[in-house]
């Protein structure tokens, strides 16, 4: 496997996407504490971190993208659009990602991290196959223009990543979520053998920068382990706001798979690569 990584002691500008939303602003936070400098493109008024150097502009603003992208050593794009009508998703998680991966394309950025979302595999359950194995079928706008997206990140050499539900501080929809439905219908769903998987943001927010760069494109990010989904929802909501109510990756290896293989079919941890 290659490191993503320049010689010790360089830094590495980072262009990121979907900075001030609920991963990237995580993923910045990881960022920073680092040390690693940051570029980010913000369509309102930027956040004064003292750290992260803004750019005015969306994915449609050409210029906004070629001076994100200027000089950056790798791109982390993290916008999307998981709402909204079939025009707006397409703008944004389509033509959108299309024209980040352009721009970097212009400015000789080649080292990319694009976030997708495990719905694109649509309605499940998905237990025990790998990220590949598992025909896409996306049910909704947002996840088909995403999983579209994939396409272009992929031909620009991206390594995609595909989070499950991500929780975590500032959660507004996957824990308020279950905590409803397990409110609505008490008792244990399935005989509580319901499951789903899970990832807390700020571990995500950690791999998001130190995805493994082999020649596999796609990677699921999640916990080890899925979720019983009732415990899921009481814990989750009795520990509200506060830490992470998952656990994080293990570095455990599976007995005759490499590192990668285990962390591709989400029973390991991801190999990391350094910014710097």
């Amino acid at each position: 496997m290659a490191a993503a990584s320049q010689e010790a002691g360089a830094r590495t500008t980072v262009a990121l996407t979907g900075a001030t939303g609920f991963i990237g602003s995580a993923v910045r936070a990881a960022l920073a504490a680092r040390g690693v400098p940051v570029r980010a493109l913000v369509r309102g008024e930027p956040v004064a971190d003292g750290h992260t150097a803004w750019v005015r502009g969306d994915l449609a603003d050409r210029s906004a993208l070629t001076e994100l992208c200027s000089g950056a050593g790798a791109l982390l794009h993290l916008a999307s659009l998981v709402g909204g009508g079939a025009e707006e998703c397409a703008a944004v998680n389509d033509r959108g990602t299309a024209a980040v991966m352009a721009a970097a394309a212009r400015a000789g950025t080649d080292r990319i991290v694009h976030l997708s979302t495990t719905a694109v595999y649509g309605e499940g359950p998905h237990t025990g196959v790998g990220v590949d194995e598992v025909l896409a079928a996306p049910l909704s706008e947002a996840s088909r223009t995403r999983l579209l997206g994939e396409g272009h990140a992929l031909a620009a050499g991206a390594v995609v990543l595909r989070p499950a539900l991500v929780t975590g501080t500032g959660d507004r929809w996957v824990v308020p979520g279950l905590a409803e439905l397990a409110r609505r219908v008490p008792g244990r769903w399935a005989g509580g053998d319901v499951r789903i998987s899970l990832v807390d943001r700020t571990d995500l927010a950690r791999l998001t920068p130190r995805s493994p760069w082999t020649r596999w494109r796609r990677w699921r990010a999640s916990t080890t382990r899925p979720t019983r989904s009732r415990s899921a929802a009481v814990t989750c909501s009795t520990r509200w706001p506060g830490s992470a109510c998952c656990p994080p990756w293990t570095a455990r290896r599976c007995p005759g798979r490499s590192a990668a293989d285990c962390s591709r079919r989400g029973r390991g941890r991801s190999p990391s690569v350094s910014w710097r």
